[in-house]
C-alpha cells in the first residue's frame, strides 16, 4: 500500500536510514538520482547522480541528529532530460517510528521539480531588469529635461531678477524725485506763508494808514470848516470896517500891484471869480 501511494505521487520520495541506506523509493525520485536499478538498501548519497554528496549527507544527518527540516538550494541537472536542464529542489524531513515519540528512525527525502517556478522567476527578473533599464533610461530622460528646465528657470529668474532690479532703481529714482519735489514745495509754501504774513503786515499798516488817512481828513474837513467860518466872520468884519473892495476883473486888472500878489492867488484869480486879496481902491 505505501509503494502504490509513493508510485502514484508527481514528486519524487527516497526514504533512507541513519547509514543512508534506501528503504524504499518512487519513480520520479529514480529519475531524478538517474538510478536505474531497484537501489533498495544501498547508499543514497553514492548513487545520487548530479547532487553534492556532502550537502546531502549534512542534511540528512541534521534530520536524525537535531530533528529538523532541511531544504537544500535549488539544483540544475541535465541528466534528467539532456535537451533541457530541470531544476530541482530537495527537502529533507525526519520521520519517527510509529507509537510514542522516540528518536528519529527514518528521514524522507522529498524532491519537487521547480522548472517551471524557476523560469518564471528568471522571466520575472528579466521584466525586473528591463523595467529597471527602462526607469534608468526616464529617470536620465527626466534628469535632463529637469536639469533644462532648471536652467530655463533660473534664465527666467535671472531675467525677472533684473527687470524688478531696473524697476527698483526706477522707483527709488522717481522717489527720490518726488521727495526733492516735496523739498521744493515745502520750501514754497514756507515762502508763501512769509509773504502771506508780509501782505497781511503790509495789510494792516495799509488799514492804519488808511485810518490815520481818514482821521487827517477829517481833521482837515474840520479846519476847512473853521476856516470858511473864520473867512465869513473877517468877510463881516471887513464890511462892517473898512471901505468896499473892488472886485477885481482882467479888464480893469491895471492896478499895477498884482506883480506881488503870491501864485496861489494868481490862480485863483484865473480860475475863478474870487474876490481879489488886494485892496485895489478907486
Amino acid at each position: 500500500m505505501q509503494e502504490q501511494a509513493l508510485h502514484i505521487l508527481p514528486v519524487g520520495v527516497a526514504i533512507v536510514d541513519r547509514h543512508y541506506d534506501i528503504q524504499a523509493i518512487n519513480p520520479a525520485a529514480r529519475r531524478f538520482f538517474s538510478i536505474h536499478n531497484m537501489a533498495l538498501g544501498e547508499d543514497l548519497v553514492h548513487l545520487a547522480g548530479g547532487v553534492p554528496s556532502t550537502l546531502l549527507r549534512r542534511a540528512i544527518d541534521a534530520a536524525f541528529r537535531e530533528d529538523v527540516t532541511t531544504t537544500l538550494a535549488e539544483m540544475t541537472i541535465e541528466q534528467v532530460d539532456p535537451t533541457q536542464p530541470h531544476t530541482f529542489q530537495l527537502t529533507i524531513l525526519p520521520q519517527q517510528g510509529e507509537g510514542a515519540p522516540g528518536p528519529v528512525e527514518t528521514a524522507i527525502v522529498l524532491v519537487q521539480e521547480v522548472t517551471a517556478l524557476v523560469e518564471e522567476r528568471q522571466t520575472l527578473q528579466q521584466e525586473v531588469q528591463w523595467t529597471s533599464k527602462e526607469l534608468e533610461h526616464l529617470r536620465h530622460d527626466a534628469a535632463e529635461e529637469l536639469a533644462c528646465e532648471r536652467a530655463q528657470a533660473q534664465s527666467q529668474l535671472e531675467q525677472i531678477q533684473g527687470e524688478a532690479d531696473a524697476e527698483k532703481q526706477r522707483r527709488e529714482e522717481l522717489i527720490r524725485g518726488l521727495v526733492e519735489t516735496n523739498r521744493r514745495l515745502l520750501e514754497a509754501n514756507q515762502e508763501l506763508t512769509s509773504t502771506s504774513e508780509e501782505l497781511q503786515t503790509t495789510n494792516e499798516e495799509l488799514v492804519v494808514n488808511m485810518e490815520e488817512a481818514q482821521a487827517s481828513v477829517e481833521e482837515v474837513e474840520t479846519l476847512n470848516e473853521e476856516l470858511q467860518r473864520s473867512t465869513r466872520s473877517y468877510r463881516l468884519r471887513s464890511r462892517n470896517c473898512t471901505p468896499p473892495m473892488r472886485i477885481c476883473r482882467p479888464a480893469v486888472w491895471n492896478c499895477g500891484s498884482w506883480r506881488t500878489l503870491p501864485s496861489r492867488s494868481r490862480r485863483g484869480w484865473r480860475g475863478s471869480s474870487r474876490v481879489c486879496r488886494m485892496r485895489c481902491w478907486s
